[in-house]
């Protein structure tokens, strides 16, 4: 047995076969996610500048799930999902610590990890048993005879911009090993989470600070909203987003939120010309904003909003999400910056002590018009 994916079990798949990667990564995820890997991959060369500043990235994903129950009443059940992928093993260590569930709470902690010669995940002990496939295990307990895999709609898949993010961005990045570093952790959360929960989300990275605190380290790209009654420049987070940094901030872990914004103000517009447009580099501003305990609650203090369908995985789904202010944002640069220039920034800005703050005019001057 190995994992099940919609593209038939993960052992049937040929991994060096990059047509048939490209397609589990195009037909998997909307457009957005896929151009979001690719600012991914040019922030992680910022990222592995970090160990200077004496920051570790830790080789650790971690998923969020949420079970909503209505019988015999209404109750939220949230779990995290490690998945270890250092040699030792032994990277996620702390961060199981930290999230370890409290006595009494509807909350679950599972420690993963991937089998190369099964191709599949398990974990790795509950209860009295060892050595669980995750799917296997779901199966059970949801007693579902296969897994409801969730796929795109049409409306959140632009076939043009899809595949423009994986040839020219994906492949080029991970040329050495696309299955290992990008499908994989796509499968981990797609084919052995998400068939069996009503919400799920990714957190970005982990890193180790200085102080031997964890940090999550999350990155966007998008364009400011203008606000309709004052005029004034915002970015929102959604709400199930704010929520998993609550809970991360109340075990000690803080989220540095990083956006690279995109110079040209129009959501149809694929992230293509961020990195093949030489001479806009400049345009490209790189922002940063620490959230801790303190601050995640009073941005939830803000109104919500309804955002447009398109946020959402399927779609069809709506979103509601708090704004903050541009003026909220320290500046870490541009994409046009030396990159050891904006690691360093970076790492103050995990830290509190970046001092470079962002204003509504910076973002518009270096707006670009069609």
């Amino acid at each position: 047995m190995s994992l099940l994916t919609p593209f038939g079990p993960l052992r049937d798949i040929p991994l060096d076969n990059i047509e048939q990667l490209k397609e589990i990564l195009v037909r998997s995820d909307k457009s957005r996610m896929l151009e979001g890997l690719v600012i991914e991959a040019v922030f992680n060369e910022y990222l592995g500048k970090l160990v200077a500043q004496g920051i570790d990235v830790l080789p650790v994903s971690l998923v969020r799930t949420l079970t909503v129950k209505k019988k015999p009443r209404k109750k939220f059940v949230n779990s995290w999902w490690v998945w270890d992928h250092s040699e030792t093993g032994q990277a996620a260590a702390d961060l199981c610590h930290l999230l370890a569930p409290a006595s009494g709470q509807d909350e679950f902690l599972f420690d993963c990890y991937y089998d190369e010669m099964g191709r599949d995940f398990f974990i790795k002990k509950w209860g009295e048993h060892s050595n669980i496939p995750i799917q296997s295990f779901m199966l059970e307990k949801r007693r579902d005879p296969a897994p409801r895999f969730r796929i795109p709609s049409e409306s959140v898949i632009d076939e043009n911009r899809s595949q423009q993010a994986f040839w020219a961005g994906i492949s080029s990045h991970y040329s050495d090993d696309l299955f290992k570093q990008v499908v994989l952790h796509r499968l981990f959360k797609n084919c052995a989470i998400q068939p069996f929960f009503d919400g799920v989300w990714d957190i970005d990275s982990l890193a180790r600070l200085p102080d031997n605190s964890l940090i999550q380290l999350e990155v966007k790209h998008k364009f400011p909203y203008v606000q309709r009654d004052t005029g004034s420049l915002t970015f929102g987070i959604n709400n199930g987003q704010l929520q998993v940094m609550q809970d991360l901030a109340r075990r000690g872990i803080k989220t540095l939120h990083m956006i690279m914004v995109k110079p040209i103000w129009d959501k149809n517009l694929g992230t293509g010309y961020l990195l093949n447009r030489i001479g806009d580099r400049k345009n490209v501003l790189l922002l940063a904003k620490l959230l801790d305990v303190d601050t995640l609650r009073q941005i939830r203090s803000r109104q919500s909003w309804q955002t447009g369908a398109e946020q959402s995985f399927t779609g069809k789904d709506g979103q509601k999400a708090r704004y903050i202010g541009a003026s909220e944002f320290q500046l870490l640069g541009t994409l046009d910056d030396p990159v050891d220039d904006v690691a360093r920034n970076i790492a103050l800005a995990a830290t509190g002590t970046l001092n470079r703050p962002v204003t509504d005019q910076m973002l518009i001057d270096n707006r670009i018009q069609q």
